[in-house]
């Protein structure tokens, strides 16, 4: 019987419409589900296969439904695209429409527009009115509830699916494998056989997995792939920490917040992804979703997957940090002491106000930053909860975000027009196309989307290594460049969002394999040199330091040593500078041999100056060198070196000739 609102509507008008409209999976609904939302799962099982569209029509008319995905991306293109449809004629009364999704349907949210006469149900904006059907198509939804865990740690896996069992397995990226053993969509390899989850107890609601705990792995980017039987799958991305910061002397940091941004899971169930690249009117996101793309992190592809395999290529170790981790780090100075590089790899674009200032103080004292992206830094968001909240632009609060990155943000055509980068800096940093073959006016790989350039903000002597010429209106460029600071910081900047998505041509391997080499070491052997001031023996009194590899570039041999802030506060390295000794280790041996071969290579130890051909006694004939510099962390450096006279290190290292080095 139609309740006496219905029928006041029936003859108010003469146009047929839809009233009472709502939807059903036909079977139990999933938690969430309400009455324009329902959740199906199409493996022709026979529970929840079929979304059930219901109404009342108030004239006879032909009725069309279309299931319809949301372009989501505002900066993109705009509006709908139906996927499937069907039209009926229907009598007045109550009616009914169903759809059953082919297996093969992407998981996600569809809104259902219905179309009778001059009316149209589902014609809706994000974050306007709901007025038509929306189902969620559910494949396997996963998401852990951290976004970095510690090695050996405990991790929660939240899962929403209704399949009766599941198959769980670890994926990472920490070296190539057989095709046998990897992933098809991520590429990463098998760290653990399947494990299997009955999962029958779970089919009306999502729930909780706290079996799951991170091995003993290396640091690095790590996934769950967990799989059902009727052919499901989804995945839950998770970062493995080091145990503790500094392990490795190298950071990558993910851009995590980025990837909530621009995570376009729609979690309210109005068929619009719940994110400010949606609508302005979202101004937060949900840090606990899972990804979209089955559960990929949006653009994985064009930044992260060829990032890692090219640490994976070149043997590169580095601790891999969430912006959690990075926002958990107390100040720039303790980044500088854990790391002497840090990079950000992806589209670090939403950093909170803690974040930056950690980023900007590590750059201020010395610390070297890749940036393998573009749009860095560009607009303060904060935690709340689970939740990241979108803030003002960073230049709209006086920290224009080249003053750090040396270059900033000026536009994107999504990728309408990419272009090479043409080489301008060849003379001015041959040391970035060392062995590119690379020269001046070279073109190079093909980039855009996002760019960056410089403006009057970027930090004096910016140098422009390369630039993509009129990528945007009104002869926009794309720039990439390299700066240094007083305080020895070396910053290196792309440039172009999807640099490192190249990094399997050889010229783009080794032009970052020259970044890495020169930004990677806090001090260049020659930048030491010049930064000495005299070349000294041992002063007796100074404290003992512990032994250090060479910086690379240094010739075989050399012994590092690195002296406590109080040795810099009592005098004792400006007393070093005063002396000096052309037989160093003649010197130190008539301290006392226990107090020399220490210094060489620990007391007693076998890898002392005689085998390293270092600066302890059995070095007395060889011509030493000791500089005492003071690194951006706030320390004293003494290095004892023994200079090689032959040929060929003047070869390899002509600026010693230029100081005068070798005559000593």
């Amino acid at each position: 019987m139609i309740a006496p609102l219905l029928a006041a509507a029936l003859t108010a008008s003469s146009a047929p419409q839809l009233l009472d409209l709502r939807v059903s999976n036909g079977s139990a609904p999933f938690a969430g589900d309400r009455r324009l939302l329902t959740t199906v799962s199409p493996n022709r099982d026979g529970f929840r296969d079929a979304a059930v569209v219901r109404f009342w029509l108030t004239r006879a008319a032909t009725v069309r439904m279309d299931a319809v995905t949301t372009q989501n991306m505002r900066a993109g293109k705009t509006g709908t695209q139906s996927v499937w449809s069907t039209t009926q004629r229907l009598q007045a009364g109550p009616g009914r429409l169903m759809w059953g999704p082919a297996p093969a349907t992407a998981p996600r949210t569809y809104i259902l527009r219905l179309t009778v006469g001059s009316r149209v149900y589902g014609a809706y904006g994000p974050a306007e009115r709901q007025n038509a059907p929306v189902v969620r198509v559910q494949g396997i939804d996963a998401a852990f509830t951290r976004r970095s865990y510690a090695p050996g740690a405990t991790a929660e896996l939240r899962l929403a699916t209704d399949a009766r069992s599941l198959r769980l397995q670890v994926f990472a990226y920490q070296s190539p494998g057989r095709p046998s053993e990897q992933d098809v969509k991520t590429a990463g390899l098998a760290k653990t056989g399947p494990i299997p989850v009955d999962w029958r107890g779970h089919a009306n609601a999502p729930a909780l997995l706290r079996v799951v705990r991170a091995g003993d792995w290396p640091s690095g980017l790590y996934f769950v792939r967990a799989t059902s039987s009727d052919g499901r799958v989804g995945y839950a991305p998770f970062i493995v920490r080091p145990r503790h910061l500094g392990t490795e002397r190298v950071a990558v940091v993910l851009a995590t917040n980025t990837w909530a941004a621009y995570n376009l899971q729609d979690a309210d169930g109005d068929g619009w992804g719940d994110s400010w690249y949606v609508t302005g009117r979202h101004r937060s996101v949900g840090l606990e979703r899972p990804f979209l793309d089955f559960g990929v992190p949006f653009r994985f592809h064009d930044w992260d997957l060829e990032f890692a395999a090219w640490l994976n290529r070149t043997g590169k170790r580095v601790d891999f940090l969430s912006d959690d981790d990075l926002a958990a780090v107390r100040s720039g100075d303790e980044l500088a002491r854990r790391y002497d590089l840090v990079v950000f790899p992806g589209h670090e674009e939403y950093v909170t106000l803690h974040e930056y200032d950690v980023i900007r103080r590590y750059r201020d004292v010395g610390g070297n930053i890749a940036f393998l992206a573009a749009n860095n830094l560009y607009r303060q968001v904060a935690r709340r909860g689970e939740t990241l909240v979108r803030g003002r632009l960073w230049r709209e609060l006086g920290r224009p975000e080249s003053s750090v990155v040396g270059v900033q943000y000026v536009g994107s055509n999504n990728g309408a027009k990419q272009g090479a980068f043409v080489v301008t800096g060849a003379l001015t940093a041959p040391w970035v196309f060392v062995g590119t073959g690379l020269l001046n006016g070279d073109e190079f790989g093909r980039y855009g989307i996002e760019i960056d350039a410089r403006t009057a903000a970027s930090p004096p002597g910016t140098q422009l290594l390369a630039r993509i010429p009129d990528l945007l209106a009104n002869g926009r460029a794309a720039e990439m460049t390299y700066y240094e600071t007083a305080a020895g910081a070396k910053v290196f900047a792309a440039g172009a969002l999807n640099f490192a998505a190249s990094l399997d041509r050889p010229e783009v391997s080794r032009l970052l394999e020259n970044v890495w080499a020169r930004l990677s070491r806090p001090e260049s052997w020659e930048r030491t040199v010049r930064r000495g001031r005299e070349h000294a023996g041992y002063d007796r009194g100074r404290p003992r330091g512990a032994h250090r590899e060479p910086p690379d570039g240094a010739p075989r041999g050399a012994c590092v040593h690195r002296l406590p802030t109080a040795a810099r506060r009592d005098g004792t390295a400006r007393r070093a500078r005063d002396g000096r000794d052309a037989t160093c280790g003649r010197a130190r041996a008539d301290r006392g041999g226990a107090r020399g071969s220490d210094l060489a290579g620990g007391a007693g130890s076998s890898l002392g100056a005689s085998r390293r051909g270092g600066c302890g006694p059995a070095a007395r004939p060889a011509r030493c060198l000791v500089v005492v510099v003071e690194t951006a962390a706030g320390l004293a450096a003494e290095i004892p070196r023994r200079l090689h006279a032959d040929e060929t290190f003047r070869r390899r290292h002509p600026s010693f000739a230029e100081l005068g080095v070798q005559g000593l």
